[in-house]
């Protein structure tokens, strides 16, 4: 399970602007950081992988 409350280290990630541009929208939406939503999204794909590797 992701540690939502660990800290946070920056991670340089190349990304289109559409969807760049995409996520700013969302975050704005949802009221959130950029950063916020980009960690929701990830964690669908790395909890799995994490269950797996225990």
């Amino acid at each position: 399970m992701i540690d939502v409350n660990a800290p946070r280290f920056p991670l340089t990630v190349h990304l289109p602007a559409e969807l760049i541009e995409e996520i700013r929208i969302l975050a704005g939406e949802k009221q959130v950081s950029m950063d916020d939503v980009v960690l929701e999204a990830c964690s669908d794909y790395t909890e799995p992988y994490f269950w797996e590797r225990s």
